[in-house]
């Protein structure tokens, strides 16, 4: 990998979706709650910060093998170089949008 200048990519996941899964470390530490404002940036919200605590949703590959193969559904890596890093999970809404399902980024892609 070029850590100077990584390649990133997005794939369709395959077969090697369980190994990342099992190989990547998902858990975050939350350190406060963003008190939304529309029509202002993002950057500009207030922070309510808590009591530091780790976040971990437990994520299984399993749960999410149909969703590879389904029509109104898609799960998408993000590669680094030559490791996946990251994934959505995506699938019709009832309103015909998209829904996301599930998006994680393993902890070493991650900027702090």
């Amino acid at each position: 990998m070029n850590v100077a200048n990584p390649a990133l990519s997005i794939r369709i996941a395959d077969e090697c979706f369980e190994d990342y899964i099992l190989n990547s470390e998902f858990t975050f530490t939350v350190l406060g709650y963003a008190q939304p404002r529309i029509g202002e940036s993002v950057d500009s919200w207030q922070v309510e910060l808590v009591e530091p605590y780790s976040k971990n949703y437990g994520i299984d590959s399993q749960e999410f093998a149909d969703h590879r193969d389904a029509a109104t559904s898609s799960v998408m890596v993000a590669w680094l170089d030559d490791r996946p890093v990251g994934h959505i999970v995506m699938s019709t809404h009832w309103s015909g949008f998209a829904y996301i399902d599930e998006l994680a980024v393993d902890e070493s892609a991650r900027r702090h």
